[in-house]
């Protein structure tokens, strides 16, 4: 199900990506994504190699189908920029069916219809609207029963397929990664990974969520406004923390054997990462300035093997633990 709205940067930057991926050789790819490709052909040379991304059909979860020659598996992947996003939207008697055929009682979907319209009714035929916040502060208890229903693992995996990997298209097909940033810069995960770190993880009862994804209504036009009333019939489904997600799941992939390594390893990823991901950050920002970097071409990467030393003629666990890098392709 496609996401209304002004998405253009998105769109942009799915171009560039394309652009960056497509009928190019392995080497000539930028670093990042280079690292991309390697975690999803993993256990494959990938060197010489050209890579093809197809760009999917409309209406499809996927934005890209990546292959690479000679390689006869092939991935489909979802492109993701910037914060607070809308992951899904669909109308909410479609998603009410949906949730009929899952079980739901009458009172779950009773619940939801009234926190939907927030006007006292379940038909949106009251006179007085009221926000979200309003309704959670007055009727608490019904957000902690929807919760309580949407958060069951069987019924959450099934919401995640639905929102973040196949859509409410029958057949459709599944997104395997996805992947957050621009050609530069970007953190991923796989579908295996997203749901075990998402069915892992408890939230309090401040919103209906489903762990992470957070449940909101595209526009509740308190003020009935009628260019936007047919908006309040539509449900959107957030994922305002999905940088973050992703980038602890990039930071946790590999996993130590060494137990006295582990913190300092997951410690130095992690900065890594973050560096990368957030180089306006004042500490960085003076980092950068004094190398007399530029922030748009400048990377992190952690050294993690034995490198030459020039002294010694042979290769040498170095002192520093990650070198800062210019990008000279774009």
């Amino acid at each position: 199900m496609p996401v209304f709205g002004d998405n253009s940067d998105g769109f942009d930057n799915e171009i560039k990506i394309e652009k960056c991926l497509n009928f190019k050789k392995f080497e000539n790819i930028t670093p990042n994504l280079q690292n991309f490709l390697k975690d999803v052909f993993k256990g494959y040379d990938l060197h010489g190699r050209e890579i093809h991304a197809t760009r999917s059909p409309q209406r499809i979860k996927p934005d890209f189908y990546l292959v690479a020659d000679g390689i006869s598996k092939g991935v489909y992947v979802s492109i993701k920029k910037g914060s607070g996003n809308s992951v899904h939207q669909e109308s909410l008697t479609i998603f009410i069916d949906y949730l009929e055929s899952l079980g739901a009682s009458d009172q779950i979907i009773r619940y939801l219809k009234e926190f939907h319209y927030a006007d006292g009714t379940t038909n949106n035929t009251g006179k007085k609207r009221f926000t979200a916040s309003e309704f959670k502060k007055d009727y608490p208890e019904k957000i902690v029963e929807l919760n309580k229903f949407f958060n069951q693992r069987p019924i959450i995996k099934k919401m995640f397929e639905r929102f973040i990997f196949v859509g409410n298209l029958e057949d459709a097909i599944r997104v395997d990664y996805v992947y957050h940033g621009t050609p530069q810069k970007g953190v991923w995960a796989s579908r295996d990974e997203i749901y075990q770190y998402l069915t892992d993880k408890s939230f309090s009862n401040e919103s209906v969520h489903f762990s992470q994804l957070t449940y909101q209504v595209w526009n509740r036009n308190i003020n009935r406004n009628p260019n936007t009333e047919n908006r309040r019939e539509q449900i959107q489904i957030k994922w305002g923390g999905i940088e973050n997600t992703l980038t602890e799941i990039t930071s946790r992939r590999s996993e130590f054997k060494q137990r006295g390594t582990y913190e300092g390893d997951f410690s130095e990823k992690a900065s890594v990462i973050y560096f990368n991901r957030y180089q306006e950050d004042e500490a960085f920002r003076k980092y950068l300035k004094s190398i007399n970097a530029n922030p748009e071409k400048t990377l992190m990467v952690r050294v993690t093997t034995k490198q030459h030393s020039k002294l010694s003629d042979q290769k040498v666990m170095t002192r520093a633990d990650a070198y800062s890098i210019e990008v000279l392709d774009d």
